[in-house]
């Protein structure tokens, strides 16, 4: 596929902008330069365009890359600068077909880097090569011509760098972010610097103004250098730095503690062999005259800073891969972390486990009241790092975890950073074991609940004492406040955003992973009342899914399922909820099929009826007639007055039967057709009988007991007929009655 013009027309302006720029704008058009050059992707990705000399797609390119090469070579700072981010942007754009063509800029980026520009500029080189050398990781033939004829000389330079001339943070980060990114693909070439790299790494250690950042990369890459080893020997060599580390833990930790009787017992056979060791010099510290040569300058604050370097390297051990199969001895890791965090100082005298010794100066209970929280900090980010690495797999160690972490929570719930710490890995903890827990150890959360809702619970507007009457209260105060306008003032609460994300997420842990049955009903009401007016829809989703059981909270009804869909009446998840069974609605040329042949067996019923009624009337009028006859034939010649007679009683018995053939119900309609049948049959002998000549009278009285004899009849009828219905409608009950949905116990149980 031919390159666009559009992209030509791009790369041939970016050149335009190079070649008329000043060395003082350079910076600037290099930037914007930058940005378009991905634009022109068609062009750098071409493999025809070394056939095509002559196109316009290949002039462009030639000149672009003729003036990165002369800018890196270029005697102005401002001018290498440019280069060398124009050859980073112009290398991520062209891929394959630029980086096998890109040896001459390393080899002109690693002369850069041994000049003394700038460090800032120094930085930019080093990036630009990390990222070259990454780029050629999926081309085994790139990484022989490319990266492993230049990588030896990428090193040794950044290490004569930092330790030939003063360098910057900028630079040291930089430097060994490449490191860890490159050590573990290239261990064999490494290996010929590892003491280079390790006494590299000893003195950013020892550097009191290193940032965190700067000594959590180094712990990075101290903990890879292991995987430099010849053969099989990573595993080994891993596992022999850790034991060291904890060793040397320990030692940091006996000097830090040398003023407290630690009550502490070690579970894999560590001893307190420093403090005796160092207990000479602890005297000798006390009776010194200045604060450097005290306890403070010479246990407490070194101690701290090891131990804090430490246990760095500690979760640096277990949060980085590594390149074989190790044993990780967590118990040895556990048993340090026990040490650590069973020495705690709370504001109340009730609640601190630590001891000092009598000759314990006060500088020095300062001075550890000061590092205690810090230390527990860093004991929990490990903490947290093992969770994260071996899960579901250290479960049977949650609960003294837990319990590690209530202690801490409870003497120093104060400080900020410890309610942080140990909101972020209790939820770890009780994702895992939370629904394990019963009644007492739930109970024992209720301080640790209570705090994470009011650090989620908007601020509350305090009002300002005042008397009943509306005056101040005459008590000392500050003269400002009569100033004020207002009856209410804003509460002087932080907002931390830190703080407020850990317990956020917390949140729901509480209310879907603790048992409900097991919770108080009081503390699992706040945390319901929390997540609601936070808004907080995962909590308040987590509460719905996890409600409580009781047969005592379930009659107050506190279920928060009508808030959630009050409040999130378009969430899918909510939708789900509300709806989890709903039926499919068969739509389509099938289901009007259907509803046609519905409709016509219920027009093929109604044509039945009607038929049936026509054919009623039209039988009824022909008996009519035919009596008619009847009655005239026979009685022709009878006298005026028997005729005026037997007139009277075919009209009487007509009448009869049209009245009992009209007032029957449609509910009846198999015995309005027995009833019509028999009216017809009375109708027909009452005329057989007046056709005979038979007294009228007679004729009622036969007709009476007639009447009264069906009665009878359909009496016992309906007698027989109503256990029958009564028993298909106890059948129908019992085939389609909705099971009743019981949340939780009865109340005899709960009694």
């Amino acid at each position: 596929m031919a390159p666009q013009a559009t992209s030509i027309s791009l790369l041939r302006a970016a050149s335009f902008r190079i070649s008329n720029a000043s060395k003082a704008e350079l910076p600037q058009v290099a930037a914007l330069t930058a940005q378009s050059l991905l634009s022109c992707k068609d062009i750098f990705t071409s493999p025809d365009l070394a056939n095509q000399k002559d196109s316009d797609a290949a002039i462009a390119l030639h000149r672009f890359n003729t003036q990165l090469t002369s800018l890196l070579g270029d005697r102005h700072v401002e001018g290498r600068w440019a280069a060398v981010v124009l050859i980073k942007a112009a290398i991520e754009a062209g891929g394959w077909e630029t980086l096998k063509k890109s040896i001459g800029w390393v080899r002109g980026l690693l002369i850069l880097l041994k000049k003394p520009d700038p460090p800032l500029l120094r930085c930019l080189t080093i990036v630009t090569l990390t990222r070259i050398f990454m780029l050629t990781w999926e081309f085994p033939t790139l990484i022989r011509e490319i990266t492993t004829p230049s990588l030896p000389t990428f090193v040794s330079t950044c290490l004569n760098n930092l330790t030939a001339r003063p360098s910057t943070p900028q630079e040291l980060k930089a430097t060994l972010e490449c490191f860890a990114q490159l050590l573990p693909r290239h261990p064999t070439i490494f290996r010929q610097h590892q003491d280079a790299v390790a006494k590299l790494l000893t003195t950013t250690f020892e550097n009191k103004a290193s940032g965190d950042q700067i000594m959590d990369l180094a712990s990075r890459v101290s903990v890879l250098l292991h995987q430099c080893e010849p053969k099989n020997g990573a595993s080994d060599k891993w596992d022999a730095t850790l034991i060291a580390t904890l060793h040397s833990a320990h030692s940091m930790a006996d000097r830090t503690f040398m003023s407290i009787e630690e009550d502490w017992q070690s579970v894999t056979g560590t001893n307190f062999i420093n403090k005796n060791i160092l207990s000479d010099l602890y005297s000798k510290a006390q009776n010194a005259r200045t604060p450097a040569d005290g306890p403070v300058g010479q246990f407490i604050t070194p101690g701290y800073q090891g131990l804090m370097n430490h246990l760095r390297l500690l979760t640096a051990y277990f949060a980085s891969a590594t390149s074989a199969s190790v044993v990780g001895s967590v118990g040895a890791v556990t048993d340090l972390l026990t040490r650590l965090m069973s020495n705690t100082i709370s504001t109340s005298s009730t609640k601190s486990t630590i001891r000092f010794k009598r000759d314990a100066v006060r500088e020095e209970r300062d001075a550890l009241t000061e590092i205690l929280p810090q230390i527990h900090v860093a004991c929990i980010e490990v903490l947290s790092i093992i969770l994260d690495r071996y899960g579901n797999a250290i479960t049977p160690a949650l609960q003294p975890f837990l319990d590690q972490i209530m202690w801490i929570f409870h003497a120093s719930s104060a400080n900020v950073e410890v309610r942080t710490a140990t909101y972020i890995v209790g939820k770890k903890i009780l994702d895992l074991n939370g629904q394990s827990l019963n009644k007492e150890a739930i109970g024992g959360l209720k301080k640790y609940i209570v705090a994470c809702c009011e650090d989620l619970l908007p601020t509350i507007e305090e009002k300002d004492p005042s008397n009943s009457n509306g005056n101040k209260q005459q008590s000392t105060m500050n003269a400002d406040t009569f100033l004020k306008q207002g009856t209410t003032k804003p509460s002087a609460k932080t907002e931390l955003a830190g703080l407020k994300s850990a317990a956020w997420d917390l949140l729901p842990t509480l209310l879907g992973q603790l048992p409900a049955e097991h919770c108080p009903i009081a503390l699992r009401a706040t945390m319901d009342r929390t997540a609601v007016l936070s808004r907080h829809k995962n909590a308040v989703m987590a509460s719905t899914l996890n409600h409580t059981s009781t047969a005592k909270a379930a009659r107050k009804g506190n279920s928060l399922l009508p808030l959630l869909a009050r409040e999130y009446p378009t969430d899918p998840q909510v939708e789900v909820l509300l709806r989890p069974r709903m039926p499919i609605l068969q739509t389509g040329r099938k289901a009007t099929e259907a509803e046609a042949e519905a409709d016509a067996m219920d027009e093929d019923d109604e044509s039945a009826s009607d038929d049936e009624e026509e054919q009623e009337q039209v039988e009824f009028e022909k008996v009519v007639a035919e009596t008619s006859r009847v009655a005239e034939s026979s009685h022709s010649g009878n006298s005026n007055d028997t005729a005026h007679k037997e007139q009277n009683l075919v009209n009487w018995a007509l009448k009869e039967y049209v009245q009992e053939g009209l007032g029957q119900t449609n509910t009846n309609a198999a015995g309005s057709g027995g009833a019509t049948k028999g009216s017809e049959d009375a109708a027909e002998a009452a005329l057989g009988q007046v056709a005979a000549g038979a007294d009228p009278t007679e004729v009622n009285i036969n007709k009476r007991q007639r009447e009264e004899d069906e009665g009878r009849m359909a009496d016992k009828r309906q007698k027989s007929i109503e256990p029958q219905a009564a028993a298909a409608d106890d059948s129908d009950d019992d085939e389609f009655v909705v099971p009743e949905i019981v949340m939780g116990d009865s109340d005899d149980e709960d009694e």
